[in-house]
């Protein structure tokens, strides 16, 4: 089955395509569901969503949002697919090659009434063999290498700025997990450096401590 509209002629754009449920007053109003089915002795069928491309211009944009509420927004949920005898399916979110490759920003709204949202990066639970790994890396450049900067938020008020934490993992019964911190190398020259210090204090205060010292033991 093709649903489409007609080629446009030379001075005007191709028709719009719409597909939408009622408005209701008095219920929920109904579902739009998109789906293909399931295959026996096959692979699944595949949904892809593709807008066309600009030929002088920008490229169409592809837009996913929640409804709004009165009470809370929806929600938004993208899983990959699982399985009952394998590994589940992997998610990639990444812009493609280019010039200038596009950038990508992942964050939460802001909010004049309450707490602002969390972001979790976290990998699954793991019980009978070893925990994902999370990894945070920049790409390499043939100029000036990339940055990876961790900066904690900022109050206007009287209490303390964000923290900023690194903590090893527990081990129920061997070693703790550990926190290496080493500088890059510098292959014909020298390696990096390491700075600790504190942030200079206000007129009114002092400036902060640095402590290093190791754990008790009982």
């Amino acid at each position: 089955i093709v649903v489409k509209t007609t080629d446009a002629g030379t001075a005007g754009v191709s028709g719009h395509l719409t597909f939408s449920s009622g408005t209701t007053s008095s219920a929920s109003s109904g579902e739009l569901a998109i789906g293909t089915g399931t295959a026996a002795a096959g692979k699944g069928g595949s949904i892809a969503i593709t807008v066309g491309t600009g030929a002088t211009l920008a490229g169409g944009v592809v837009t996913l949002s929640a409804g709004q509420g009165a009470t809370k927004g929806g929600a938004m949920n993208i899983y990959s697919g699982d399985s009952s005898a394998a590994a589940s399916g992997d998610m990639q979110l990444l812009t493609p090659d280019a010039g200038t490759s596009g950038g990508m920003t992942l964050k939460t709204g802001s909010s004049s009434t309450g707490s602002l949202g969390i972001i979790t990066l976290e990998t699954g639970l793991n019980t009978n063999g070893a925990g994902g790994h999370l990894q945070l890396s920049v790409g390499d450049s043939t100029l000036v290498s990339g940055a990876i900067t961790a900066v904690a938020g900022k109050t206007a008020g009287a209490t303390a700025g964000g923290f900023v934490s690194l903590t090893g993992g527990i081990s129920a019964t061997g070693t703790g997990g550990f926190i290496s911190l080493v500088t890059g190398v510098g292959t014909p020259k020298s390696s990096g450096s390491i700075v600790v210090k504190t942030t200079d204090a206000g007129t009114a205060g002092v400036s902060g401590h640095l402590t290093f010292s190791s754990g008790t033991t009982s």
